[in-house]
């Protein structure tokens, strides 16, 4: 009995603090730079497509973005893919951009 409100009210705490952050920081900033790469090439990197920076403190997160999504360069088209990054705050900011195989 005590075990379960102890952790209940830990998670309550955790939320706090992450609403606190919420209202103290501003989430981080994603550009999206729409990219092109070339039919069939395998030389290429979904990181040079996008940059990252807290809003704040201006730190660059370019390094901790995660990218959910992958591009057939075999086939033309457009490719979507999917930016997330989390600031030291832990405020996390996603976006989605384009690559376009052509």
């Amino acid at each position: 009995m005590y075990a379960d409100s102890t952790i209940e009210t830990q998670k309550a705490s955790e939320t706090s603090d992450v609403n606190d952050n919420l209202r103290k920081y501003s989430a981080p900033v994603i550009e999206i730079i729409n990219g092109y790469i070339d039919y069939g090439s395998s030389n290429y990197d979904l990181k040079n497509f996008v940059k990252a920076y807290d809003a704040d403190t201006r730190e660059d997160l370019t390094d901790k973005v995660k990218i959910y999504g992958s591009v057939n360069t075999k086939e033309y088209g457009v490719y979507k893919i999917h930016y997330v990054v989390t600031s030291s705050h832990g405020i996390k900011a996603d976006k989605y951009g384009q690559v376009i195989v052509k």
